[in-house]
């Protein structure tokens, strides 16, 4: 439905998502060259399947890189975003960005715990951030989320680090018919920026770098049995409360799977990638 405002005629769609998508296009396109390589992988995500783009995480333009065209070339679905709570406080938090979101529409964005901000920042898994952005999910709303940790790009390099967090096959453990879509962001420039900081004396220097934004095939994981367990667990945990040695067994096995399935999801993205960026992931290892 149109309203008019001011002789201003504007959609239901241009005041949602469709502000994400032209905020993140509004910062890409006047410093990147983006194409998207893959997009008929599109063609086999499974019809009234719930969509997870898991994207690399290698630079601060990643997410908004996959965002810009993700929302353009993806059926025009209103996509959300997961993000790290620091950016959804102005007061101790991180202000540059906490404006950014403002202008893209904070009803775009879901945030997941982290400690600290900059390069101090530690992801901290809390499945009660999972609730909302699963229900977005089964809103028909495709969900952007980085697909490892590293958050403060500590390893300084362009490749993928050693270690990974759990939040996408977690999203999808806990949701009914969903799959992942590996999406990989290869900047094509020789030194590495953006992480930690944007980095704009290197993207000038390179001229606006090229970017291939590479879709994967869906991955349908397999269902982990006693997912919620693993939830509880982790609330008595904050809570204080004191774990059997059961219970904690348990967890351990749960975790062990979902590390698995993790792993599972950062392989496709690093077979999209350069070998020199896959670190040492990827199915072709050795090969």
């Amino acid at each position: 439905m149109n309203t008019e405002q001011g002789g201003f005629q504007e959609t239901k769609h241009e005041t949602g998502a469709n502000r994400l998508v032209k905020s993140a296009e509004a910062m890409i396109k006047p410093l990147f060259r983006t194409e998207i390589v893959g997009a008929e992988k599109f063609k086999e995500i499974p019809e009234g399947k719930k969509v997870i783009f898991a994207t690399s995480h290698m630079t601060e333009y990643d997410v908004p890189i996959a965002i810009a065209v993700l929302g353009e070339n993806y059926k025009n679905k209103d996509l959300k975003v997961v993000d790290q709570d620091s950016h959804h406080r102005f007061v101790g938090g991180e202000k540059p960005v906490f404006l950014g979101l403002k202008i893209a529409g904070m009803e775009n964005f879901h945030s997941v715990d982290v400690k600290g901000i900059g390069k101090e920042r530690i992801s901290r898994f809390n499945p009660d951030n999972f609730g909302p952005i699963k229900e977005s999910l089964e809103s028909d709303n495709p969900v952007v989320i980085a697909s490892y940790l590293d958050v403060a790009h500590k390893s300084q390099k362009w490749e993928l680090p050693d270690r990974i967090g759990n939040g996408a096959a977690y999203l999808a453990q806990i949701t009914e018919d969903a799959v992942v879509v590996p999406v990989a962001i290869d900047i094509q420039a020789d030194k590495p920026f953006g992480m930690g900081e944007l980095g704009i004396k290197e993207i000038i220097k390179n001229r606006r770098p090229r970017v291939n934004v590479v879709v994967g095939s869906p991955i349908e994981l397999e269902k982990i049995e006693g997912i919620d367990e693993f939830a509880e667990f982790l609330r008595k945990r904050a809570s204080g409360e004191e774990a059997t040695d059961e219970e904690k067994e348990r967890f351990k096995e749960i975790k062990t799977k979902l590390q698995d399935e993790s792993g599972q999801i950062v392989d496709a993205i690093a077979d999209l990638l350069p070998e020199e960026k896959r670190g040492h992931w990827g199915t072709t290892q050795g090969s």
